[in-house]
This record gives C-alpha cells, structure tokens and sequence, in this order.
C-alpha cells in the first residue's frame, strides 16, 4: 500500500518536468547487496543537514518539494531524538539555513568553506557516534553531498544518503552524483523510506506523525482515512 506520493518517481521513472528530461533512476543504480539488508533505528542513527540556505534553495530543481521533505525528516528526527548537525556553506556571502525549517534541536551549526561537511566540530561531534549510520542530505548533491559522503566513507562511516531530499542546479549534475555515489556502495534511500523505516510499525507510537506528514502530500487519499 502506497501511502506517500514522490512527485518525482512512477515507477522507477523522473517525471517532474523540472529535471529536464525524464530517466528511470532504477537503470542508472544498481543495488548494494551487502548493505542491502541493514535497516535504521532512531538509535544508531544521526542526521546531517547540508548547506539549506535559502540563497541556495532558490537555485536548485524542484526547491520546493526539497525542502518540504527536509522539513519532514527534521520533523520526525526531532520526535524521536536523533542526534542533528548542520552546516552552513560561507554563510557571510550566501545567508543562513533556511528560516523556515527547525534546527532548534541540532548539537552544533557549523559554518564551513571547505565542500565536505568532515572537518572540524562536525568531525569532532560524529566521532562520539563512530558506531551509528549518518543519514545525509541537503545541497548541492553533486558538491557538498557528494565530496561529504566520500569522506565520510573514506574514515568508514555507514552512509546513507536521502536521494529525494538532496538537489542540483543541474538534473544531469544530480543524476552523475547519485550513480557514482551509488557505485561506491553507499546506501541510497528516499524521504517515505526513511520515516516508515524509523518507526518501524503501525504500532509505534510516532505512526500517527508520519501518517500526518504523509497526508501533507495526499490529503485525500482513502488508503490513509481508512488506516
């Protein structure tokens, strides 16, 4: 039953008129069987929240539906207590994390002018989870998301990457960075994944949250009324 709807896939297909052209993301990624069966806890879990400042958003495709999704995971994160770190790429020239989303709860706001989120305080922070899985998205996918990830992966931290809830200015830009990041074996995943995948079941007691972030997307769906 399909209660969350990407107006970016059908089927395996990009079809927001945004991107350019549409392609079937299934084709450009091949599954990880080795990591394809680890699954996220909010316990052995932590969120990085990459560069969302408004300057930035407004350059990226589909910025609206991006930030929706951020807003939904940051939402969820916060209920269940996951560890939050935020970087703001030379926040002098290019503004603040976008006012509209709430960090209120992140350890640390880290300005930065390297690419990679993995220097300094945010270093300094992940080394205290070494054991849990980081949960990465924000902009741009093809610079900050990307060189981040590959760093992280590089001091043998469990990636995992919200696919939906990362953008570009360029489809073909997003496309190339999610197909190298996908050859290095990291974990891919999607906005719907992830919060069903936190909670895990109908009977926790966070279901009805994600039901109602679900229903932001397909108010009138009978799927849902009837659940």
């Amino acid at each position: 039953m399909t209660l969350y709807h990407n107006p970016m896939a059908i089927e395996g297909h990009v079809v927001n008129s945004n991107w350019g052209s549409s392609y079937n993301l299934l084709d450009d990624l091949t599954v990880n069987m080795s990591n394809s069966m680890l699954t996220l806890d909010p316990n052995c879990t932590v969120f990085l929240m990459c560069d969302v400042q408004k300057s930035l958003l407004n350059t990226v495709i589909d910025s609206d539906n991006v930030h929706l999704r951020i807003s939904h995971i940051l939402q969820l994160g916060k209920a269940l207590g996951i560890p939050l770190l935020v970087t703001e790429q030379y926040s002098k020239g290019l503004g603040k994390t976008s006012d509209s989303l709430d960090i209120s709860h992140a350890l640390c706001v880290v300005d930065k002018t390297s690419f990679s989120m993995y220097h300094g305080l945010i270093a300094e922070k992940l080394a205290e989870f070494r054991d849990r899985f980081i949960v990465l998205f924000g902009l741009e996918a093809h610079i900050c998301i990307l060189q981040t990830a590959l760093h992280l992966l590089s001091e043998n931290y469990k990636v995992v990457i919200v696919a939906d809830a990362c953008s570009s200015r360029s489809a073909v830009d997003m496309r190339i960075a999610l197909q190298r990041l996908n050859s290095t074996g990291i974990i891919l995943s999607t906005t719907e994944s992830l919060l069903f995948e936190l909670i895990k079941t109908k009977d926790s007691p966070y279901f009805n949250l994600v039901k109602s972030i679900v229903r932001t997307h397909l108010p009138d769906h009978p799927a849902l009324i009837n659940y």
